[in-house]
């Protein structure tokens, strides 16, 4: 049985690096890391929507985004054992880029990949019967748990999502804050009585 599914961008792969030098080349603009307060980049920058959404394009054809260090140790070691549906808001016209980046790191075999497409993420998750679900957007997130109120869902520590407003503190209780993947793959391996093959401090 599934149980854990995720988000991509955010959670599993770094997409920041090669949207920063993407900046960098196009609008000589280079970005902190911590400067990305809110999930809308054009209003943490002075690029407009049209710039933000072609630097977004072309970073996400990329098959060279790289992964954070933490999922590519955790995440990985528990797709050896269990299958792992990636839920992405990416378009489907980048499947094959993005199975092709995934497929760097994770087992071929125990990796699915869906495109919300006209579904949200919500409803996907309800569909896949998943009992766990990570993600950066604290819109997803909400969204999740309204729609399963069963699904264990966390919010991966991003700068992006630390700022809350009121709707998110309803939920508070259904949303674990996380600050990375250890945490994440332990509660899922205790709580379904599978526990950890081994740990490193990551």
């Amino acid at each position: 049985m599934t149980l854990l599914g995720t988000d991509i961008d955010g959670c599993v792969l770094d997409i920041w690096e090669v949207l920063n030098n993407i900046f960098k080349r196009d609008h000589k603009l280079e970005l902190s890391y911590d400067s990305i307060s809110k999930y809308k980049i054009e209003e943490c920058t002075g690029l407009s929507r049209d710039q933000i959404k072609a630097a977004v394009d072309e970073a996400i054809q990329s098959t060279d985004i790289p992964i954070y260090k933490d999922a590519g140790y955790y995440l990985r070691e528990y797709m050896r054992d269990e299958v792992v549906p990636f839920i992405t808001s990416r378009s489907k016209r980048h499947n094959n880029e993005t199975f092709l980046n995934l497929a760097k790191y994770f087992p071929i075999n125990k990796l699915q990949l869906f495109c919300k497409g006209q579904f949200s993420k919500g409803r996907l998750v309800r569909g896949l019967g998943l009992k766990y679900f990570v993600d950066d957007r604290v819109s997803n997130v909400i969204e999740v748990v309204r729609e399963n109120p069963g699904c264990r869902v966390f919010l991966i520590d991003r700068p992006w999502n630390r700022y809350f407003d009121e709707k998110f503190f309803i939920y508070k209780g259904m949303i674990t804050r996380v600050w990375g993947w250890r945490k994440i793959i332990e509660t899922v391996r205790e709580e379904s009585g599978k526990g950890l093959r081994r740990t490193c401090a990551v």
